[in-house]
């Protein structure tokens, strides 16, 4: 499943594009653009739990170091921290193998590092692989196919693994 957890059409219509190669990661669930922050939340908690046992995901939207979201910091964008999205993904009981987070930016964003230190710090999801870009990327970066192997060899992503 891919999650799109912005608001920015640009992102919302990249995705939907054969090129970007969000199929790959099969469902492509868009959090429905006019709700608030807390709503948005209860949205992406609730495609998360409805992942499969061994179902790979790709969450995707703007980032930095710290969080992923909307481009905006403003009282009604939307954004999540890796606290945050460690707590999204531990609100889930299937067994989730691995994660992207495809996180458009102009500097290093690796959010996949702060993640799995939050799901660790939980006792979460222990064998998790993390994946986020270890620099900036621009919008129209198509999607990896999520397959360990091939991510594992891709210089441009950093992984992190829940011990």
């Amino acid at each position: 499943m891919l999650i799109v957890c912005t608001r920015d059409p640009d992102i919302r219509n990249w995705t939907a594009n054969q090129q970007s190669n969000s199929t790959a990661w099969g469902t492509v669930h868009y959090i429905p653009a006019h709700l608030s922050p807390a709503q948005a939340t209860d949205n992406f908690r609730q495609a998360i739990q409805a992942l499969t046992d061994g179902e790979p995901l790709c969450i995707s939207g703007h980032g930095n170091d710290k969080a992923i979201g909307d481009a905006g910091s403003g009282p009604s964008d939307w954004g999540w921290n890796t606290k945050e999205l460690a707590d999204l993904l531990a609100a889930t009981t299937v067994d989730i193998e691995l994660v992207l987070i495809s996180a458009c930016a102009k500097t290093v964003i690796n959010l996949a590092p702060g993640v799995a230190v939050a799901l660790q710090n939980r006792g979460d999801h222990q064998g998790l692989w993390l994946y986020s870009y270890s620099k900036g990327i621009p919008i129209e970066t198509p999607y990896p196919a999520p397959d360990k192997e091939k991510l594992d060899k891709n210089v441009e992503l950093q992984a992190a693994r829940v011990t």
